[in-house]
This record gives C-alpha cells, sequence and structure tokens, in this order.
C-alpha cells in the first residue's frame, strides 16, 4: 500500500502534524510551508526532507503531489487556505474550526469536489451544526 503524501503548512503550529505523520507508517511528509525559513529549516533537518521540500509561497507549496494539507495556520487564514487546497485537489486536515459559515461552505465545497475535510468542532452545538 502507498503511503499518503502530507503537506504542512504553518509549521510552528503544525510541527506536531509534521512529527507525527512522518512517524507513520502510513504516511510521509512530502511538503512544508511557512512564512518563516527558520521554521521551514528546523522542521526539515528534523525529518530529514530536502530544502526543495520547502515553500515560503502557499500556492507553490499546493502545486506539489501532496494528497493532503493540514492547515496549522492562525484560524484567520484557514478558509482561504483550505478553499485553495480543495481546488487544487488536496484533502484537508484542519485542527481549528472556522466559523461555522465559513465550515459549512467549505464541507459544501468539498461535497462539490469529492474531497475529504476533517475538521474540529469547539462545541457538539457546533458538531451538530456543521453535520446537517
Amino acid at each position: 500500500m502507498s503511503k499518503i503524501k502530507i503537506g504542512v503548512v504553518g509549521i510552528r503550529r503544525g510541527g506536531a502534524y509534521v512529527k507525527a505523520f512522518h512517524r507513520s507508517d502510513r504516511s510521509e511528509i512530502t511538503a512544508i510551508c511557512d512564512l518563516s525559513e527558520h521554521n521551514l529549516a528546523q522542521s526539515a533537518e528534523e525529518i530529514g526532507l530536502p530544502e526543495e521540500a520547502c515553500f515560503l509561497d502557499y500556492d507553490k507549496f499546493l502545486e506539489t503531489d501532496i494528497d493532503a494539507v493540514v492547515v496549522g495556520t492562525p484560524i484567520p487564514f484557514h478558509e482561504e487556505q483550505v478553499i485553495k487546497a480543495l481546488k487544487a485537489g488536496k484533502h484537508i486536515v484542519c485542527e481549528k474550526p472556522m466559523s461555522l459559515p465559513q465550515m459549512k461552505a467549505t464541507i459544501d465545497r468539498a461535497r462539490e469536489l469529492d474531497m475529504l475535510v476533517f475538521a474540529c468542532a469547539d462545541t457538539l452545538a457546533e458538531a451538530k451544526a456543521i453535520a446537517q
């Protein structure tokens, strides 16, 4: 079985995901993206990722052959980054929720594109509303 190719955007917050997916037998980190060259270099060194797999530009990051994007950036950037990733044919893991209307719009878009989105809801009420 081939490994799922994971890309992580937002290395400072998403660093735990880099390590977790790197350790898994079923996935591999093939690209990382951050605004900080220092964060990129440090994370890449920790997992042995080549420099050409490190991106400061999110759009160029999405052009890689990753299967899924882990969004670890600040919440205000989630909606735009998730929608761009879906349009680029990437599945999504988004730890922190967007606003409820943003999440519903994102899930609707994912359904249209037959893509998967995993996002945590802060409350049971949010989870129920998203599920409808």
